[in-house]
């Protein structure tokens, strides 16, 4: 088989994300090289063509970046909502809490204020409020501020969600970016 039809199967596996020994393995019975030669083959032409082989993975880098990105939004405005709303009131028309309100009714998304008063039901969490209330009370320290810490406090259960949500929109906007970029700037 000639190398230029080896070099178009090579190209068209790798854009498919295949097996490379699989790849080196039908060159070697192909082009009847050895391993070695075969697998230096296979690495040449994945450098002459790799402008091609990243386009051709484009889509589907972009997509699931794309999504990642946008998950990572969607539960970073969550947390961010679930954590502050206490101090807020309820800041969006009515309809935007659909999904949190369901969500909370039917037990699939958590609520703080239940979660807190569980553990405390359970003696798993002191009395935080009231601590905090009086010691600070006892400092001088305004009562806005102290509200504005037990807000912060009592989302402990989102903050770790609130992190999550960060990570995810970063990684998926830095490797769409990567992706785009990385085709558009060679």
């Amino acid at each position: 088989m000639d190398s230029q039809r080896l070099s178009k199967y090579v190209v068209d596996r790798l854009s498919v994300s295949a097996n490379r020994d699989d790849i080196i393995r039908y060159v070697c019975r192909s082009g009847n090289l050895d391993w070695i030669q075969a697998a230096a083959f296979v690495a040449d032409v994945e450098e002459t063509h790799a402008l091609e082989i990243d386009r051709r993975h484009l889509p589907i880098n972009l997509t699931s970046s794309f999504m990642a990105g946008l998950f990572g939004a969607l539960v970073t405005t969550y947390a961010i909502f679930s954590i502050f709303e206490p101090m807020l009131g309820r800041p969006l028309p009515n309809f935007m809490y659909i999904l949190n309100d369901i969500g909370v009714r039917y037990g699939l998304l958590p609520d703080t204020h239940t979660a807190v008063e569980t553990l405390r039901r359970f003696g798993l969490l002191p009395d935080f409020w009231r601590t905090l209330y009086t010691t600070g009370q006892s400092f001088g320290v305004s009562r806005d501020l102290i509200n504005f810490v037990y807000v912060l406090a009592s989302g402990y259960l989102f903050w770790p969600i609130l992190l999550l949500g960060l990570v995810s929109w970063i990684a998926g906007s830095l490797d769409f970016f990567r992706s785009l970029f990385r085709v558009t700037g060679r």
